[in-house]
This record gives C-alpha cells, sequence and structure tokens, in this order.
C-alpha cells in the first residue's frame, strides 16, 4: 500500500515537472546558430553597409593594441581560426534584419579598423610591418581581402 502512494505521488510530481518543462522550453525556445565562412572583403563592405553590429550596447570599447590587433590580421591571412564570432538578430532603425555582435567584436574589430587604415600592422613582416593597408602592395592587400574566416549566426534574439 505504501509503495503504491508513494508511486503515485512519484507519477504526479514527473507530470507536475513536465508541464514546468514544457512551459519554460515553450518560452525559451533552444537557438540554433548557423556557421559560414566569409571573406575579409565581404564582412568589412557588409559591416559599412549596416548589415553586422560590431557595437551593440552589451559590448565593451575596443581595448587592445595594434600589437595585438595586428596578430589578428595575421592569423586571418594565415588561415588560423578566429573562434568563430557569434551574432544574434534584431531589428535595425529602419525595421531591416541585421547581425549584432554577441561574441568576437574585438577580434572582428580588429580586422575592419586595420582595413579602414586604423591603425599600422604590428608583426615583423618586411613589406607590411608598421605600415597601414592602403600602403601595403597590392598582392598582399588582395590576400587579405580574399581571406575567410568562420562566424556564427541565428535568426533568433
Amino acid at each position: 500500500m505504501l509503495s503504491k502512494l508513494v508511486s503515485n505521488e512519484k507519477s504526479i510530481n514527473s507530470n507536475k515537472e513536465m508541464m514546468r518543462f514544457r512551459r519554460y522550453m515553450e518560452q525559451n525556445p533552444p537557438k540554433n546558430f548557423t556557421s559560414k565562412n566569409i571573406s575579409v572583403s565581404d564582412f568589412v563592405s557588409s559591416v559599412k553597409r549596416g548589415k553586422y553590429d560590431l557595437n551593440p550596447l552589451h559590448q565593451r570599447e575596443v581595448v587592445h593594441g595594434d600589437s595585438w590587433q595586428s596578430k589578428v590580421v595575421e592569423s586571418v591571412m594565415l588561415g588560423k581560426p578566429l573562434g568563430s564570432p557569434e551574432f544574434d538578430t534584431v531589428k535595425n532603425d529602419v525595421g531591416l534584419s541585421i547581425y549584432r555582435s554577441l561574441d568576437g567584436k574585438q577580434r572582428l574589430s580588429a580586422i575592419v579598423r586595420f582595413i579602414n587604415n586604423k591603425y599600422p600592422f604590428k608583426v615583423d613582416i618586411t613589406p607590411l610591418k608598421n605600415k597601414i593597408f592602403e600602403k601595403w602592395p597590392v598582392i598582399w592587400q588582395d590576400h587579405l581581402l580574399g581571406c575567410e574566416f568562420n562566424i556564427c549566426t541565428t535568426t533568433a534574439t
């Protein structure tokens, strides 16, 4: 008799927990992220067009120096992974969907800032060291602009 009561109580608790779980999952559906490669050229032009927001309120300002940022650029040039920066999707001021930075602002800003000639390259590569992007030889510029890196996006907010 006692075992039947315990079994019924477990069943009731199990049903309550199942209902709590379902309600929680309905209110907080899992986010699905899609991974894709994007070229430096396409990414920088998309940032300029406002398709990517690298500076949402929850992100801190750029805090790394030129040497650290240059190492990020060198990593992209060598095809090293950036750790897949992440973006969610939000509506901008005019109602268009844009990607908002969740993680990776510092790394991606280093690339965008360099392409926009905001700091000189500090890695010891003879034809490039201490030069801003527009002063690089064209073959090196073309290489960097064609390099790809991975990002992750979700349509969820």
